[in-house]
């Protein structure tokens, strides 16, 4: 870590160009470490991150300009939202670019997985189900989520709260690690905590001897820095997740380290012998430009085997149907996930109503009221179920 100490400093100028050099270490020390610096903007202020000299992404032993020299973070309004969804407390920043606000897409992305986890499959018209395990719902037991571009990370609470998952993993930039792990704080206060490494875990130990503990945590995931390993026939366990979960990541501006992050996390090595890993990725996606339509239907989907996607609002109510690459046929589907979401999904637009047991009413007032503020409303949104990465 460069040494920035007063007298290693020269007076600070006036000027924000003067004040960046007036950070920078000394040449005396850049001799000793090279290290570069990229700039952010944190509720209007400068954020200095920097990053790891072999060019791997961010130092995340020194990620903020609060850690170099003391300043403040995220200095906007903080908000709290309670009664989501039900239960579920959300801190916002709402001041803190697009990051720290709860958008539609991962709101309804959030609401879609809480309704599939009402939704038992026991009464399937062909008696199956995907899973051997006593959970008979749509997602089967003990499987990783990682979610990517998370902000307030409610998708990612969901799966945790409703989905008896092994893991999840909440990511986005560094400085919205704060925020992540705030909400699950204050959704879950009573897991225990385990440090690993630098990064700390939120657990819920198993209460049945045969069952296993649950984890959860935030940390930062630098899209650009993601690559696919080639230098070995498995992927190791703590990094390798079943379910990808996005909402509102798909914009132009970002679409290659988008992709460099896709690739990383769906692929399976060619020699692998795991056959059982086939990892899915679950966007919700609400079109704000034409580029970024063209992006999803030229750069994204055509990446997958087989997808389904269909529009869905904050009813619960299922509308068109957006790509189906498959007919009804379960044998004809690689992916079994993928075909009882979309017979769970069909059986729902036949019927034109939300999943029994689902308690939407009264839940969405502090967010819309949140949205009617920001001037957005949460609408609708379209859900994409992928698989089959190539």
């Amino acid at each position: 870590m460069p040494d920035f100490t007063p007298s290693s400093l020269p007076p600070p100028p006036s000027c924000f160009t003067g004040f960046l050099n007036w950070l920078k270490p000394s040449s005396k020390e850049t001799k000793k470490q090279s290290t570069s610096f990229s700039v952010r903007y944190h509720g209007g202020l400068p954020i200095l991150i920097e990053e790891n000299p072999d060019g791997t992404g961010v130092n995340e032993t020194a990620n903020s300009l609060l850690q170099a020299t003391g300043l403040p973070g995220y200095c906007g309004v903080v908000e709290q939202q309670d009664n989501i969804l039900g239960s579920f407390k959300l801190e916002l920043w709402p001041q803190y670019r697009i990051g720290g606000s709860l958008w539609p897409s991962g709101y309804l992305l959030a609401k879609f997985l809480r309704e599939l986890s009402n939704v038992s499959l026991i009464d399937d018209d062909d008696g199956i189900t995907y899973h051997e395990s006593k959970h008979d719902g749509i997602f089967p037991r003990h499987l990783s989520y990682l979610e990517l571009g998370a902000g307030p990370g409610l998708p990612s609470l969901i799966a945790f709260s409703r989905l008896e998952p092994k893991k999840v993993r909440i990511t986005d930039l560094p400085e919205l690690v704060d925020l992540m792990k705030k909400n699950i704080e204050l959704n879950f206060p009573d897991l225990r905590r385990k440090e690993d490494g630098k990064t700390i875990k939120f657990i819920e130990d198993a209460i049945d001897l045969r069952d296993i503990d649950s984890e959860i945590w935030a940390d930062s995931l630098d899209w650009g820095s993601c690559y696919v390993r080639k230098d070995q026939d498995e992927i190791p366990d703590d990094e390798k997740f079943e379910i990808i979960l996005g909402a509102d990541i798909v914009y132009v501006e970002e679409q290659d380290p988008l992709i460099q992050a896709l690739e990383a996390y769906l692929t399976r090595p060619e020699t692998s012998k795991d056959t059982s890993y086939q990892p899915v990725l679950i966007l919700g996606y609400r079109e704000r430009s034409f580029a970024d339509r063209e992006y999803l239907n030229e750069r994204i989907i055509p990446r997958f085997s087989e997808g389904y996607g269909f529009e869905y609002n904050s009813m619960g109510k299922i509308g068109d149907i957006l790509l189906d690459s498959h007919s009804s046929s379960r044998k004809e589907m690689k992916h079994p996930l993928l075909y009882d979401i979309r017979n769970e999904v069909m059986k729902r637009k036949e019927g034109n109503q939300s999943s029994k047991g689902d308690e939407s009413s009264g839940t969405l007032t502090g967010v819309d009221d949140h949205d009617q503020h920001m001037g957005r409303d949460m609408g609708s949104c379209e859900i994409y179920v992928l698989s089959g990465f190539r």
